[in-house]
């Protein structure tokens, strides 16, 4: 199930879209085509929604479970990373154009560089960088605990979250090089920083962890800011998103002013939020909720009175609406929401990192 809510009103207008795979986790906006896209943490499967009708439009079969995805705006084309290696879909394809040589056992967290024309995604001992143009691994960078990635284009870095410690690293793309001074933003090793999000009007990087959002400016790579308590009774921050109008977003609902950096209201995103997209074009944000599979729900700005409606079969087409049969619901204990970058994280991911953490306390 993906929520949809309209980040432009004080009135926060929500509506639900079904047909998007048993577990949809990782979720990207295509600027260029206007739509959205989101992966089946569960299976090999990808999902394209409108984002004029906010119906899925087509479903697309991938050769491996999928983790992460982001957009290329200078390929058109979505680069998603599996298990099997990072996945290239061109605009308009039904199916993936190649797998990325070399890319295998690639993670859960995936970045776009546009100055460069680079993909960043995190590997087993550090980042791979891809050369966009001919879709080729040109850099292995060593980083410790490689985690959640951003790319922030003013500073012409990329950021990463410490996947299980307390740092923050940079890693410049001219040259490319990691930054030998990491951003500590935790002084507990269990309360890790997650997932990252590019404020693109001031320059500045929040990172999540189990509650609290840090802000980070890039002129120097200092902390500013502290913001506590973002946690809300859904979950943890979750992942974050810049959505333009002085808000940072969060997959858990919270909605934070990046001028007071205070949190300033609550969306209702329903239970077990995983991953979030903004998509510009509408101005509403796209949450992921692997909690509830099967339905549609819708909230009116003017009554705020939710109603549900079920999926309706049709064809596999890219021009119709297709849908996934209902499933049963997922246990919220069962699934552990985690920051991911433009990044978006897939529930066996979120499970591993959560064992991780258990086996260094013991």
């Amino acid at each position: 199930m993906i929520f949809v809510v309209s980040a432009a009103s004080s009135v926060h207008a929500q509506t639900t879209i079904s047909g998007v795979g048993v577990f949809p986790s990782a979720v990207a906006y295509d600027s260029t085509t206007n739509q959205i896209f989101v992966v089946d943490a569960t299976g090999g499967a990808l999902s394209v929604i409108s984002g004029s009708t906010d119906q899925v439009t087509q479903t697309i079969a991938l050769p491996y479970t999928p983790e992460a995805l982001v957009y290329d705006s200078s390929q058109n084309a979505m680069y998603i990373s599996t298990y099997g290696g990072v996945c290239v879909l061109p605009n308009g394809a039904s199916s993936v154009s190649e797998t990325i040589a070399n890319t295998q056992g690639s993670g859960t967290s995936i970045a776009y560089d546009s100055g460069m024309g680079y993909i960043f995604v995190d590997a087993a001992n550090g980042v791979q960088v891809i050369q966009d143009s001919s879709n080729t691994v040109i850099a292995n960078i060593t980083v410790p605990n490689p985690g959640p990635l951003v790319y922030d284009s003013a500073a012409k870095a990329v950021y990463m979250s410490e996947d299980v410690g307390t740092d923050v690293f940079v890693i410049s793309d001219k040259p490319l090089e990691l930054n030998k001074t990491p951003i500590k933003v935790s002084s507990d090793p269990y309360e890790n920083p997650g997932s990252l999000a590019y404020d693109s009007a001031l320059g500045r990087i929040f990172v999540t962890n189990s509650t609290d959002v840090s802000v980070i400016t890039d002129n120097n790579n200092k902390i500013v800011a502290v913001i506590h308590n973002v946690a809300t009774v859904n979950s943890s921050p979750g992942t974050l998103v810049y959505a333009g109008n002085d808000e940072i977003i969060c997959s858990n609902g919270a909605v934070i002013s990046d001028i007071t950096n205070n949190v300033k209201s609550t969306l209702d995103v329903g239970t077990n939020p995983v991953g979030i997209a903004y998509d510009s074009a509408t101005g509403q944000v796209f949450v992921t909720n692997g909690n509830d599979p099967g339905t549609v729900t819708y909230v009116s700005v003017s009554s705020g009175t939710p109603s549900t409606a079920s999926p309706t079969s049709s064809s596999s087409s890219s021009s119709t609406a297709t849908s996934t049969p209902k499933v049963p619901e997922f246990s919220s204990a069962a699934l552990v929401s985690v920051g991911i970058v433009m990044i978006a994280l897939t529930a066996s991911a979120v499970i591993l990192k959560a064992r991780t953490k258990k086996s260094l306390r013991t």
